[in-house]
């Protein structure tokens, strides 16, 4: 029998194992949770069920992955309150220091998996994804950067013609592949297509020109030391009237973190500066802060948009 509407199981599971394993997370997770409004908490159990089915077995390991990351970023935090600024500046530190180390790689992205229904500003996030950008899907999309594969998973339930992924770790994308098969999906159908690429291969931009009717870029512009070159690359393999989604924080200190941008209106300055149409804008405070608050702290905030490359 389905269950009751009012009723949540998913997430109460994931809770449960949350704070079994890492109960000093309880008072942030319970005020977090305190604060979601109706509509939040319908996607955030929806989101802790895909969260079981992409975690299968390893969700007590994910929920201790999640307590391995807020405690790394917390010491990232520290350096940017003491110095202003990220502490890697290059993407040859993040390699060396992360990308390439595939146990550390694995707890980051069991980590962030968590974060989706943990972190307001990241529920909220997807709550726009699902209903400003997933609303017109058609055609074929590209997401950059999948990681856990949430957002494709969700691409995926949409009308997108092929869901698409690359990344330039082969790797990364097995891990990918393996959480959609956990969830249910067969990423070797010929719906789904990976590409294991460097987005800046100078390439990219003539064998996919206007190829792309959406593109995904959630949480990924913060990760580069080259954003600019990123999102000029992003315009041109999508064809005209195609519409992008970017998720990107300001404020937000994390291990392999490098683009800081200090302001919703510098992320939004940023990136409408390519000759993209800004259809859609919100901004949604981390830590459980309103987002006055995070404004006047200098702390988290997600930056979400929908862009539409112009048609002339």
């Amino acid at each position: 029998m389905p269950s009751p509407p009012d009723t949540r199981p998913a997430l109460d599971h994931i809770l449960r194992r949350q704070l079994a394993l890492t109960p000093s997370h309880e008072r942030f997770l319970r005020k977090r949770l305190a604060s979601a409004d109706a509509q939040e908490r319908i996607v955030l159990e929806e989101i802790a069920g895909v969260i079981v089915a992409m975690a299968g077995d390893g969700l007590d390991q994910c929920c201790l992955d999640y307590d391995w990351l807020t405690n790394s970023v917390l010491e990232e935090e520290m350096h940017f309150r003491r110095s202003g600024r990220y502490r890697l500046q290059t993407l040859q530190q993040a390699i060396d220091e992360v990308y390439s180390q595939p146990v550390l790689m694995t707890r980051y992205m069991n980590g962030l998996l968590m974060t989706q229904a943990w972190w307001s500003n990241h529920t909220r996030a997807i709550l726009c994804y699902r209903r400003d950008f997933l609303a017109g899907a058609r055609g074929r999309c590209l997401e950059i950067g999948p990681g856990h594969g949430l957002l494709l998973r969700l691409a995926a339930e949409s009308a997108f013609d092929t869901v698409e992924a690359l990344d330039i770790s082969a790797a990364s994308l097995e891990l990918t592949k393996g959480g959609l098969r956990r969830a249910g999906l067969d990423p070797h159908s010929p719906r789904f297509r990976f590409h294991a690429r460097d987005l800046f291969d100078p390439g990219i931009r003539e064998e996919f020109s206007g190829a792309f009717d959406a593109i995904v870029f959630s949480e990924v512009l913060e990760h580069l030391d080259r954003p600019s070159e990123a999102l000029q690359t992003l315009l041109a393999i999508m064809r005209p009237g195609g519409r992008l989604f970017i998720h990107v924080p300001v404020n937000s200190p994390a291990p392999d973190h490098l683009f800081l941008l200090e302001s919703p209106a510098a992320a939004r300055d940023f990136v409408a500066g390519f000759g993209f149409d800004v259809d859609v804008a919100h901004s949604f405070a981390g830590a459980n802060l309103t987002l006055d608050r995070a404004l006047a702290t200098q702390s988290t905030i997600s930056c979400v948009f929908v862009l539409t490359r112009p048609t002339a």
